[in-house]
Order: C-alpha cells, then structure tokens, then sequence
C-alpha cells in the first residue's frame, strides 16, 4: 500500500496525467482548430448537433473539457475540475459509441472493429475518474499553489 508520503505514488499519478493529457490535448487541438484533418471548432460542433442532437453550448463545454482540461491535467492545476469535465465527455463518448455505432451488437458478437468507439474513451474516463479520487499528487501545480498533493 503507498503512503502519502512515496515518491512512487506521485510518480504514477505524472504519468496518468501526462498520458491522459497528451492523448486528450491532440482531440482537443482536433476539435477546436482547423488542424491535423480537421475542419475546426463550428465544424465539429454541427457534426455533433447532426449526428448526436448535441446542442452546441454542451459541444463547447466537451471541446474546452478536452483541450483546456488536457492541459490543465497535465500540468497538474484545477486537476480534480478538469478532470471531472474530462470525465464527464469521455462517459457521453462511450454511451454514443454505444448506442449509435452499433457497437453493442458487435460486441455481443465478436466484432473487434466496434471495441475502439467504446473502450478507448470508456479508459480515458477511467483515468479521469482516477484523478478524480486520487488528486494530482505532489509533482503538480496544485500542490504548489494549494500546498497540497491533492
């Protein structure tokens, strides 16, 4: 069991939040600019209103969840909010990975091509909801600004 105190506690928590920040940071850049392919911020929120019967001010709240809260994760500042919003986009990810994929059919028979709709964004919500608990740790922003680890 790590104590509060082990440097080997802190240690994972940098890697989860650099790992869920980098990934998270390239969709977020993706979702919010025209770059890597993508057509930028009002592109994305139509597509999301067509497809999903998003309503633009929730597409905002996923696409400022995903770039400002990968950065934040990342740096370890305001962790357990971004994370949370993180969080929050990865769960609606996964239930319309779900539901308008088909990717619950294709699970319940055998196709592997509909897993990534919906556990890829289901791990990253794990991660999210991990920090969530546990805070950034005492390699962050958070514990110098709030003179914690959490």
């Amino acid at each position: 069991m790590a104590s509060k105190g082990d440097k080997t506690l802190d240690i994972g928590l940098l890697v989860i939040r650099i790992g869920l920040g980098a990934i998270l940071f390239y969709y977020g850049l993706r979702h919010m600019f025209p770059i890597f392919g993508s057509s930028g911020i009002q592109a994305q929120l139509n597509m999301w209103e067509i497809q999903h019967n998003i309503p633009h001010w929730l597409g905002i709240l996923a696409a400022v969840s995903e770039f400002g809260g990968s950065i934040a994760v990342m740096f370890g500042l305001c962790t357990r909010l971004a994370a949370f919003g993180i969080m929050c986009t990865m769960a609606t990810a996964s239930f319309f990975g779900l539901i308008h994929r088909g990717a619950m059919s294709g699970i319940l028979h055998g196709d592997n091509t509909v897993l990534p709709t919906v556990f890829y964004p289901m791990a990253l919500m794990f991660m999210a909801a991990a920090l969530i608990l546990t805070g950034a740790g005492s390699m962050s922003l958070d514990a110098k600004v709030f003179k914690k680890g959490k």
